[in-house]
């Protein structure tokens, strides 16, 4: 593995996650128009996690699939724990997850799912808005260490 295609993953990684920010700044501009649209926002960051999930399993590799299988079971047990805790960490574990797939989509089909991921990232922010931007910094940080964690599960 060279250093081209990491700086590769280490970018793409970065534009997945800036769906965060860029969220965070529409739900600046406008936040008048956030209440009435929560109830679409929630659906469409619904909708676009479960085709996320549609192209992750498209797009890992054969040989990375039992991982895939088991993160996924992981995830799902996560956040029914969490949903019964009443706790708001089902952010860190949505981006905990979708670092940990994108870190092991194959590199030849990673522009797709990357876009997915910031689709994610829009909803995500205008559903939190009244958060601290220091909430959006650890997610970020959550994905990235994830994601290249990921990463060099699935290169090395």
């Amino acid at each position: 593995m060279d250093l081209v295609a990491i700086l590769q993953y280490v970018i793409l990684g970065v534009i997945a996650v800036s769906g965060l920010f860029i969220g965070k700044l529409l739900s600046m501009a406008a936040p008048e128009e956030l209440r009435p649209s929560k109830k679409f926002l929630i659906i469409f960051q619904k909708v676009i996690f479960v085709i996320s999930l549609t192209a992750f399993s498209f797009t890992i590799e054969p040989k990375m699939m039992k991982i895939f299988a088991i993160f996924i079971l992981a995830y799902f047990l996560l956040k029914i724990r969490t949903q019964s805790m009443h706790t708001n960490n089902n952010y860190y574990l949505l981006y905990t997850a979708l670092g940990l797939f994108l870190g092991l989509t194959s590199m030849q089909y990673i522009i797709y799912p990357t876009f997915l991921v910031f689709l994610i990232g829009l909803p995500t922010t205008a559903l939190n808005h009244d958060k601290t931007p220091d909430v959006f910094v650890k997610l970020f940080i959550v994905f990235m260490v994830f994601y290249m964690g990921a990463f060099w599960i699935h290169n090395f």
